[in-house]
């Protein structure tokens, strides 16, 4: 699976590889959420030979994650009311079940 530690340490492994042929300075992956999180902290126990790998977040995750925000900071608002009261969204919709 690819959120297995050895998995993801050699795609770090390869990668580092990689750029070097291709004279890179740095590897820069883009990864999901899950595989994000196994692959920094195997960049934090590796530090000096994980050194030259950016990790980025893919987009899907950043924009996930900015919803949540944007939902948790106008949680209880009355947004849902305002929708209901328009009938915009059902109750159901509105708290997004």
């Amino acid at each position: 699976p690819p959120t297995d530690v050895n998995v993801v340490y050699t795609v770090l492994v390869m990668s580092k590889k990689i750029a070097s042929k291709l004279q890179q300075e740095v590897a820069i992956l883009t990864l999901d959420e899950c595989i994000y999180s196994k692959a920094k902290e195997l960049i934090w126990l590796h530090q000096e030979e994980l050194k030259d790998i950016v990790l980025r977040l893919g987009g899907f995750h950043i924009v996930l994650n900015w919803l949540g925000t944007i939902g948790k900071l106008y949680s209880q608002s009355g947004l849902e009311d305002l929708w209901m009261e328009a009938d915009i969204f059902s109750s159901t919709s509105a708290a997004g079940e």
